[in-house]
């Protein structure tokens, strides 16, 4: 790899977000106010002890599709994440289907996502295991036989992982490098570096980077509820501070990254620089899911070369004992904490870059600023990103 003084400057020229909170930039400006999640519509939650997420009520991918038919290809990650990525490239000032304004060819813009698990559907599920069942239990010889044959043959190409990254690639043209990083909460954050060095690498002039997780579903919950990261809230306890788990949600959040010299030819409004990008895995953590003392090494050095005031965009939200041992961590850094996922929920792999980029487009973001998001994942991955923000542009 050139010389760091060689490496071209890569920037912000378009932020594409939908979470709980609203869509696009205009639906995530003003203060980061906690919100309260509304009662569980994908699924029947009524004897769960979380009956409560943040929900999306507008996922609409159908104007930057090239084939609405489509739709019942996708899942709902998947969905969010062409909604998401659309606005990006239009806040870019791009037409999303218009390839040839663009400022180099297809085949030189990258694609990076963070990606989650992508559930099945409950409904196409549930058939085959009520068809599958005896006395309460799955007959799995039953299953291999019969229920086999009820499950629809396109239900597979909704569960890979790497279906929605295929699915933005498709729909917007995509045909540079590509990459999909699945380690939770850390995922869009490390896809945020992979792209910034593959612009620095000159593999490309443009990249599109973010992600999309929807774990509002039967399956995320259960998940989540079971190794007892998820807060039992239902629709009658509200959220308190005083909650030990996160409070569930979906969204998607993607940048628009493009060399500085890029953006200057084109005329593009720059909402931000990538200052540095840093990855670490952590130590045992004290707590389940995070590491405080991995989090503050990781920042520690970002910090050091802000010249504006720092804040930290943290996904903790709810979660209040990871609340606690991240300010007790931070504390010696002199930084300020904002937690955007107090407002939209814990996204998962969405969380990293869409909690920075609500964190930009809302007042905490009105710079000169530094906004650091920072993600982690429950198996020890750590991931963080500076965002200078001049004020002048953003």
């Amino acid at each position: 790899m050139s010389d760091a003084h060689d490496r071209p400057s890569v920037v912000i020229t378009g932020v594409g977000l939908v979470s709980a909170r609203g869509i696009g930039r205009a639906g995530h400006q003003g203060p980061l106010v906690a919100a309260e999640p509304t009662e569980l519509k994908l699924f029947d939650a009524a004897t769960m002890p979380a009956t409560v997420a943040y929900q999306v009520q507008k996922v609409r991918p159908q104007p930057y599709m090239l084939r609405r038919k489509d739709l019942k290809l996708m899942s709902r990650d998947a969905r969010l994440a062409v909604q998401a990525a659309g606005l990006a490239i239009e806040d870019a000032g791009l037409d999303p289907k218009d390839g040839q304004q663009w400022p180099d060819k297809p085949e030189n813009v990258g694609l990076f996502m963070g990606v989650g698990l992508e559930p099945g559907d409950i409904v196409e599920l549930g058939l085959v295991m009520a068809d599958s069942s005896k006395d309460d239990h799955v007959d799995l010889q039953r299953l291999g036989s019969e229920g086999i044959g009820l499950i629809p043959p396109l239900s597979s190409l909704k569960t890979l992982p790497n279906m929605a990254l295929a699915h933005v690639s498709i729909n917007f043209g995509l045909m540079g490098p590509g990459e999909a990083l699945s380690p939770w909460g850390a995922s869009t954050l490390q896809a945020l570096a992979a792209a910034v060095e593959s612009i620095e690498r000159g593999e490309c002039v443009m990249a599109l980077v973010g992600g999309a997780d929807s774990d509002v579903d039967l399956g995320g919950i259960s998940t989540h509820l079971r190794t007892g990261l998820a807060a039992r809230v239902t629709d009658a306890g509200g959220v308190s501070d005083g909650l030990e788990g996160v409070v569930m949600g979906e969204g998607a959040g993607f940048f628009v990254l493009e060399s500085a010299r890029s953006a200057a030819q084109r005329g593009a409004r720059v909402w931000g620089t990538v200052a540095g990008c840093a990855t670490a895995f952590a130590h045992s953590p004290e707590v389940i899911g995070f590491d405080a003392q991995g989090a503050a090494e990781l920042v520690g050095p970002l910090v050091s070369g802000a010249e504006a005031p720092v804040k930290v965009v943290s996904a903790a939200g709810h979660h209040q004992v990871w609340r606690v041992a991240e300010a007790k961590a931070l504390e010696p850094l002199g930084v300020q904490v904002v937690r955007p996922s107090e407002a939209m929920g814990h996204c998962v792999a969405a969380s990293g870059i869409l909690d920075l980029a609500a964190a930009m487009v809302s007042d905490e973001g009105q710079g000169p600023v530094s906004l650091i998001g920072l993600g982690w994942g429950s198996s020890g991955e750590w991931a963080a990103a500076r965002i200078d923000v001049s004020g002048a542009e953003g």
